[in-house]
């Protein structure tokens, strides 16, 4: 069975820029509770997008299973527009999934599309 991409599309946000990569890690960190939370790309149309890849564990707590956010790494591209880079690191996602026709991204100049995050 396949993953399903989850991700955040939103046309703007409180965040001061230069903080962004800060608060989705903080925010994340306390939201994300199970594998099937977790995220694999933000896209702020103003200011900001990011692919997202989750470093995470699970263990045993008292009986229960609980669920570990260790870290989260970020890959970004300032030159393209959050729009363009977002729209072709889905299509590469969905490629590395094996839903999407092969296609050279490298070619179209998008940073951090290449290689697979996933």
């Amino acid at each position: 069975m396949s993953k399903i991409l989850g991700g955040i599309l939103t046309h703007r946000s409180d965040w001061k820029v230069e903080n962004i990569e800060n608060n989705i890690k903080k925010t994340l960190s306390e939201a994300i509770k199970e594998e099937t939370q977790l995220l694999d790309f933000i896209c702020c149309l103003e200011h900001y997008a990011c692919a997202l890849e989750c470093k995470h564990e699970t263990g045993q707590f008292h009986g229960k299973q609980i669920f570990l956010l260790k870290d989260i790494e970020t890959v970004k591209d300032k030159e393209s527009g959050p729009l363009i880079f977002t729209y072709f690191k889905l299509l590469r996602m969905l490629q590395d999934l094996g839903n999407v026709p092969g296609i050279e991204y490298s070619k179209y100049g998008i940073k951090g599309i290449d290689p697979k995050i996933i």
